[in-house]
C-alpha cells in the first residue's frame, strides 16, 4: 500500500482555484515499494512537473547507506546494527523527505523531465548526512514493458469514441485524487483543468509483480472495459459521459505509434463527499438531513439507467458537490448527478 508523504494528503479532492497554479516547492504525494521490496518509490509534483524518485537497495554499498536502510525499514527486515535501519516509519519519511527536498532545487531543471516520460530519480547517501546525499536521473527499465502492456490488444479493445487526443507527455499533472488506478487532476496546454483517469507509470511501478505485471495488465484491461462501456451508456443527466479526449503516450520518441492510457473528464471544484465527511467531522458541525437526502436520491437516479441497460458498477459514491455538479463514481466509470 502506498503511504502519504504528508498526512491527509492521499485523495486530495479539495476546491482548487481556478487560477493558473504555481508550486515553486516540491508538493509531496505517495511513497511505495515495489513487490521485491528492493525499491522504495516517493512521488512528488512542482514547477509542472511530476516526478518519480527511487531508493535502491544496493548489495555492494553498506547497509547504512540510505537506499538500504529506506529498504530494510520499509520492509521490515531485522537488522544487527541500529543504524541500518529508521527507529519508525515517521523517522522513514522524514529521511525520505529530507533527501528529496535538499536535491530538488538541483534536479529540477534536468531537461530529461520535460521529455522522457520513463525517466526517474535515483536518490542516496553514504550516511545520514543530507549534505552527501547524491541523485542520478536513469532510464527505468519497467517502462518499455509498460508501454507494451498498454499496447497489448488481448487485454480488450482499444478504446474509440472522441477523434481528438492529447499526449500524456503535455499534461501537466497535480495532486492523485484517490482510487485504484490513476485519478489525477491535470491542466492541458490551453490552460483548462482536467481528471486524467486511467493508468500511468506510477500505477505500473506502484502494482508490478513477479507474475507476468497481471495485477498492471487486470488494470489496463477494467479501464478499456470501463471506458468502453461508458460509450454505450444512453445520454442521463444522472450518468457521467465518456471522457471528452483521451490520452495517448508515445515512446521511445514522437514518431512511435501513440497508445492509449486513460482519458480526460471533466473536472468539478467543489470537492467530495469525503472531504465533506471528513471536514464535518472535524470541525464537529452535522451535514444537513435534507442534503444527505438529496445525494442518496441523485445516486439513486444514477442507478436507474444501469438498471435499465443492464450495466452494473461495484460502487456508487458521490464524489464532487457544492459546485455545479455531483458524482457517483464506478471506480472509473462515473455516474453524474446534477445539482439543480
Amino acid at each position: 500500500m502506498p503511504f502519504d508523504w504528508l498526512a491527509g494528503g492521499a485523495g486530495r479532492c479539495g476546491a482548487q482555484s481556478a487560477k493558473m497554479e504555481t508550486h515553486d516547492e516540491l508538493e509531496p504525494e505517495w511513497v511505495w515499494v515495489d513487490d521485491e521490496g528492493t525499491n522504495v518509490y516517493a512521488q512528488g509534483y512542482g514547477r509542472d512537473l511530476t516526478v518519480i524518485f527511487s531508493f535502491c537497495a544496493d548489495k555492494h554499498n553498506p547497509p547504512t547507506s540510505l537506499a538500504n536502510r529506506v529498504c530494510t525499514k520499509y520492509e521490515g527486515l531485522e537488522t544487527e546494527d541500529p543504524a541500518g535501519t529508521f527507529p519508525t516509519i515517521k523517522d522513514l519519511h522524514t529521511a525520505i523527505r529530507g533527501a528529496i527536498r535538499h536535491i530538488w532545487p538541483h534536479c529540477v531543471s534536468h531537461p530529461d523531465f520535460r521529455t522522457k516520460l520513463d525517466a526517474i530519480v535515483g536518490v542516496d547517501s553514504i550516511d545520514s548526512s543530507i549534505e552527501k546525499v547524491t541523485w542520478n536521473i536513469y532510464s527505468h527499465p519497467l517502462f518499455p514493458r509498460f508501454v507494451r502492456s498498454l499496447a497489448d490488444e488481448s487485454l480488450g479493445r482499444t478504446p474509440a469514441g472522441p477523434g481528438k487526443s492529447v499526449n500524456f507527455a503535455s499534461l501537466t499533472r497535480y495532486e492523485q485524487l484517490g482510487g485504484r488506478g490513476c485519478t489525477t487532476r491535470v491542466r492541458l496546454p490551453t490552460g483548462e483543468y482536467s481528471v486524467f483517469k486511467g493508468v500511468d507509470f506510477r500505477t505500473a511501478l506502484q502494482y508490478s509483480d513477479n507474475e507476468g505485471d497481471k495485477i498492471i495488465r487486470n488494470l489496463i484491461s477494467n479501464w478499456r472495459r470501463e471506458y468502453n462501456t461508458l460509450q454505450k451508456v444512453p445520454p442521463h443527466p444522472n450518468v457521467l459521459p465518456p471522457p471528452t479526449m483521451l490520452v495517448t503516450i508515445q515512446w521511445p520518441d514522437r514518431s512511435a505509434l501513440p497508445v492509449f492510457c486513460g482519458g480526460l473528464f471533466p473536472f468539478y471544484p467543489g470537492g467530495n463527499a469525503a472531504s465533506r465527511i471528513k471536514d464535518s467531522n472535524k470541525k464537529g458541525v452535522r451535514i444537513p438531513l435534507d442534503l444527505k437526502a438529496h445525494w442518496c436520491a441523485n445516486m439513486a437516479a444514477a442507478a436507474g439507467p444501469g438498471l435499465r441497460t443492464k450495466l452494473f458498477g461495484r460502487r456508487l459514491t458521490p464524489a464532487t458537490q457544492d459546485g455545479v455538479k455531483e458524482t457517483a463514481s464506478s471506480d472509473m466509470a462515473a455516474a453524474q448527478i446534477v445539482k439543480e
